[in-house]
Parts: structure tokens; sequence; C-alpha cells
């Protein structure tokens, strides 16, 4: 894995070594920071966001979207595939990483993520067997900011986006698909991305107060 040997390096560095280590990922790096708990780092907090619990478990879940039922006929396959071009990180997934590594892990996802589903695949699916005490849960709610990539949406930037797709939709029919790209151009140039990407100081709060913490107390 990419993230165990970028903090294989920063361990072997002296001026980087003594450093306390949080990790925080989302989507595929929220599986990441979760499964790399396998391996001997000494990391003080995890925050895992709209994470899946292990590799195939996602891509099942993805191939059974495209192709129903038959995936799971292929799942032979893709499993002998992913462990040809990933070895042993193949097999490693969250919850099993997370309950042997026993330090705080904070796991964020919303209930409408159409990517990795939160009664799916998601790692707050199996919270059930999760056993580490330190592991807390947050799960969005909020339309508009519940979907896998919404989570970190202010309300004034939830309402801006649904005015510039309505924007966009008006373009898109008043051209009958084919915008041309001097218009495209001044659309895109109107955004205000600031605004788009401004994030909700709740929940940027309550993932700073859980790393403050963290840092704080000292874990068997």
């Amino acid at each position: 894995m990419d993230l165990h040997a970028a903090l294989t390096y920063l361990e072997s560095q002296p001026n980087l070594a003594s450093l306390p280590r949080l990790l925080f990922g989302h989507s595929w790096g929220g599986y990441a920071v979760a499964t790399v708990l396998s391996y001997e780092h000494d990391i003080k907090a995890v925050v895992s966001v709209s994470g899946a619990n292990s590799a195939m478990d996602i891509i099942i879940e993805q191939a059974n979207q495209m192709m129903g039922g038959m995936a799971y006929t292929q799942y032979p396959f893709l499993w002998l595939y992913q462990h040809m071009l990933f070895g042993k990180a193949a097999s490693l997934d969250a919850v099993t990483a997370i309950n042997t590594a026993n330090i705080p892990v904070l796991i964020i996802h919303g209930i409408e993520d159409e990517l990795v589903l939160y009664d799916g695949s998601a790692v707050i699916a199996f919270k059930d067997e999760i056993s580490n005490p330190y592991v807390r849960y947050i799960t969005a709610t909020q339309n508009g900011r519940n979907g896998h990539n919404n989570l970190f949406r202010t309300d004034e930037a939830v309402l801006y986006i649904e005015q510039v797709n309505k924007e966009y939709r008006a373009l898109y029919e008043a051209y009958e698909t084919q915008i041309p790209y001097e218009v495209r151009k001044q659309y895109y140039a109107s955004i205000d991305r600031f605004k788009i990407h401004a994030l909700q100081p709740s929940l940027m709060e309550e993932i700073d107060a859980f790393l403050d913490s963290a840092l704080m107390q000292v874990h068997p």
C-alpha cells in the first residue's frame, strides 16, 4: 500500500519520526487509513470518511450495480486478480485492522452515499463487528450533504450548487445538449469555487475536537 510506504518513509526520517501521526482519508483514502492499521505503525488516531471495509466488498458492490447477480459469478476471478496485483494487502479489511490497533478512530459516512453504500460495503455497515472501544461514528443524514462527495458542504454551498446546476441544465436544454465551448467557458468561469468548497464548521469542529482529544490521551 502506498500509505504503508509513506509511513515507513516518515518513520525513517529523524526530523519526522518523533512527530505524532494522525491519518485522515476519504473514499479510497478512508479505506486506506483504516486498513493501514494492519501494519505496525505508531498512529495516534484515524478519521475514515466514506470508506469501504475491504477492496473486495466495494468491487463486488460496484460490479453488482452494473451486472446484477451475475457479478457474484466473477468473484473468484476478481479475487485472484486483486491478489496478483497487490498480494497480501488485497486481503486487508478495515474492521480487523481497527480492532487490532485499539486506537481512536472516527468513522463518518452519509446515508445516501451512492458510491460506497451505507448499508453495504461501508466500514460503518460493519460497526457491530467493531470491538475497539475508542471508535466513534458520525452518520450524515441532512439532504445535500449525506452523499459521497458532499459531506463537508455548508448550507450556503448546498443552495449555491443547486442554483449552479439549475443554470447548467437551462443551458443544456437551450442548446439542445450541444453547449458551445465559449458559453461553457463563461459558465464555468462564473462559478464561485470558494463558496462551493467552503467547509461545514460544525463537522470540522467535531473532527478537530476528536483529534485533539486523541493527542491528549494515552491508549494501550
